[in-house]
This record gives C-alpha cells, structure tokens and sequence, in this order.
C-alpha cells in the first residue's frame, strides 16, 4: 500500500505495535480493547476490523479489511488446509484438539499474549502432532495385534492411535513450550550464576578488607612506634639538659655552703652589736643580757658547725651522680631551715629550668599525640577510600547481574505469554 511498516521487538511490547510511516500505531481486535486503550493512551492511532472501527467512531481508529472477523476465519482455515497434504487418505482429523488449540490460542490472541503467526503455528503443530502420532500409532498397533487375528490389529490399533496421540500431544507441547523453557532455564542459569559470583566476590572482597585492616594497623603500629620513639628521644634529651644543670648546682653547693659560713659570721657580729658588751663584773656576776650573748653566740657556732660538717660529708661521697649529689642537698635543705640569698637564687633558676623543660616535654608529648592521630586519621581515609572501591565494585557486579537477570526475566515473561503463564 505504499507505507514504510516496523514491527516492534515483542510480542507485548506496551503501547504500540508498529512503526507506520514514523508513527507509532496500536493493533487491536475486539471492541472493549480498543477503547480500553483509547482511554489509557488516546493519542495513539489504533488499527483494527472495520466492523470495530465503524462502532467506535474515533478520527484515531482506522478499519483494515485484514483484521475483519471473516479474514481471520479464513486465514485459519487456509493454514489448517495446508495440513492436508501431510495426512494419507486414512487419517483421521483431531477435530478436538483443533477446538482446544484454536480456543486456547484465541484466548491469548484476545488477551494480545501472541501473534498470528505463532498462533496459526501452534495450532497447526498440535492438530499434526496428534494426528500424525494417532495414525503412526494406530499402524504400528494395528501391525503388533495382528498375530491375534482381525480384532487384535483393530484393538491394536485403538490403543496405538490413543499412545500415538497422546505421545503426539506431549511433544507438540514440548516443542510448545520449548522457547518458554529454555527462557526460564536461561532466567535460573543466570540467577545462580549471579548468586555464585556475588557470593565469591563479597567473599574476596571481605578477605580483601580484613587483609587491609591488617596491613595499615601494622603500618600505623610502625608509624606511632617511630613517632613515639622520636618523643622519647626529645624528652631524654630535656630530661638530660636539666640533669645538668641539676648536677652543676650541686657542684657549686660547697661554694654555697662556704658562703652561708660567712653570712653567718656576719649575721652574728650584726646581731650581737646590737646587745651592749660583756663587762668584768659581767664575767663573775653574768646579767640576762650576758646570757642573751652567750645564746646567740653558741647557735651561730651550733649553725656553722652543722654547715662545716655537711661541706665535709658532701666532699665525701663516692658515687658523685647527680642523683646522689642532689638527694645530699635535698636532704640537708630539708633538715635545715637557713636563708641564703645565693642558694635561693640558685635553686630558683634551678625550678625555672625544671619548668621550662616540663614544657618543652608537654609541647613534645602533644605534638607524638597529633603526629600520630594525624598519621591514624590518614590510614583511616586511605581504608575508606578502599573499602568504598570494593564497594563500588561489588555495586557495578551486581549492577550488571541485576541488568542481565531483567533481560532474562523480561524474556521469560515474554515466552510465557504465549503458553498462557501469566506468573
């Protein structure tokens, strides 16, 4: 008729059935599924029977002699002719299974689940097969009854005819449902696969991950090791630096100590001035000031001999660590209460020093401390990083298995209408 006509991929393609001149066109037999559609997708052009297409009464739905009723009779009636030639004059037309295969194959053309053509096909292969199988089995029952006489080739022949159309019916069901099967075998086959091969990769990719963690906690392990043996080292060398100045003040202690002697002198010749002077009737007759002179003046000697006899044990020890030096002026600081301006000079550089290094130490210990989170905040990201790569892996894998699984389930679906599989 000089149009441009495509058929659509499927059989159930939704919405249009072919491509006419560009346009999407709709085919469609019976009144109630022509406007059905018109009320679901109006806009679409529908062919259908003239008969349909005078009762509707659409500008969008067009009558095509084709698709009349009597058309369709007489197409079924050509194909199932053309059986004829197959068939010896003796056979006999499997008229029921012509009425169930034309009403089963009606019925899904109705409910648009097949084509003509495979229609036509089905019926045409049910109504061989049964015949076909009943004629070669009533032969080949005819010829094992014949030893019996007359009536064992005529039961024979019954009971082939029912076995041959019976083994007719099954293979043409067979072959009915071949595409059907083989879809539904491809839909499982390709389930199990994905199951399988999901199944190993979540496996690997959980063995991977393990394997990650363990390598970058013994990376970090390396990393915080190295990095607190580089504070151990600052901190011993503070700690050594104060030890130092620890051990010079001890080796100035004598020195400090010669010179509380000569404070002490001063301080008694200080302290007595201020106390009038013993006379010679004081010596026989001593007053409470005489007394007070003699006091004072056997403490200073008392103090200065404690300070001798500490300069004297200090010169004497041994083993002259710093440790054993200054546990011998704590321990005398602490037996002795006396002011030196020099000595608390002395020890208060010595606190500062001690402060300033106990910073240094803290400064140090904060600085392994961020060293390392920062060292552990890293590897972290790198494990994120790859974890969220096997995961995007695993998500394409079963991206593509879920692709492949909806092809092969559409496919299914597709070959079941046919069948009359509706699930």
């Amino acid at each position: 008729m000089g149009h441009h006509v495509e058929f659509a991929p499927a059989a159930n393609q939704p919405v249009w059935d072919l491509v006419v001149d560009g346009q999407h066109v709709q085919v469609k037999e019976g009144l109630a599924g022509v406007k059905d559609f018109l009320a679901a997708h109006h806009g679409i052009d529908v062919y259908t029977s003239p008969e349909v297409a005078a009762a509707v009464k659409d500008p969008l739905v067009h009558g095509l002699s084709g698709l009349s009723v009597d058309q369709i009779h007489e197409a079924t009636s050509q194909a199932l002719d053309g059986l004829n030639d197959i068939f010896d004059p003796g056979f006999n037309f499997p008229l029921v299974t012509l009425a169930f295969s034309s009403w089963r194959e009606a019925k899904l053309l109705w409910n648009e689940k097949t084509t003509f053509d495979r229609a036509f096909v089905n019926i045409g292969m049910d109504v061989a097969a049964v015949g076909g199988g009943a004629w070669a089995g009533a032969k080949g029952g005819a010829l094992a009854g014949l030893f019996l006489g007359p009536a064992g080739a005529a039961v024979g022949g019954i009971i082939g005819a029912i076995i041959g159309g019976i083994a007719g019916k099954m293979a043409s069901t067979k072959i009915r449902y071949a595409p059907f099967n083989a879809a539904r075998a491809a839909y499982n086959d390709a389930i199990a696969a994905a199951q399988a091969e999901v199944q190993t990769s979540g496996s690997m990719s959980r063995t991977r991950l393990l394997e990650l963690q363990a390598e970058y906690q013994t990376e970090f392990l390396a990393s915080r090791g190295q990095i607190e043996q580089k504070a151990r080292l600052a901190i011993s060398r503070l700690r050594e630096g104060f030890n130092d100045q620890l051990f010079r003040f001890a080796e100035t202690f004598p020195a400090l100590l010669d010179e509380l002697t000569a404070q002490l002198e001063r301080e008694e010749q200080s302290v007595l001035a201020e106390i009038p002077g013993r006379t010679i009737r004081g010596i026989l007759f001593p007053t409470q000031t005489d007394h007070l002179r003699a006091a004072i003046q056997v403490w200073f000697r008392r103090a200065r001999k404690i300070v001798k006899e500490e300069k004297f044990l200090f010169s004497k020890i041994e083993n002259r660590t710093c440790e054993t030096l200054y546990g011998e002026v704590q321990r005398f600081l602490g037996d002795y209460v006396l002011k030196l301006d020099a000595m608390e000079r002395e020890l208060a550089r010595l606190m500062g020093g001690f402060e300033g290094a106990k910073r240094q130490a803290q400064s140090v210990q904060q600085n392994a401390l961020r060293e390392v989170e920062t060292e552990r905040s890293g590897l972290i990201r790198k494990l994120a990083d790859e974890v969220e790569r096997i995961h995007a892996e695993l998500v394409a894998l079963i991206g593509r298995w879920n692709s492949t699984i909806n092809t092969r389930r559409a496919n299914l679906i597709r070959e079941a209408r046919p069948v009359g599989i509706d699930r």
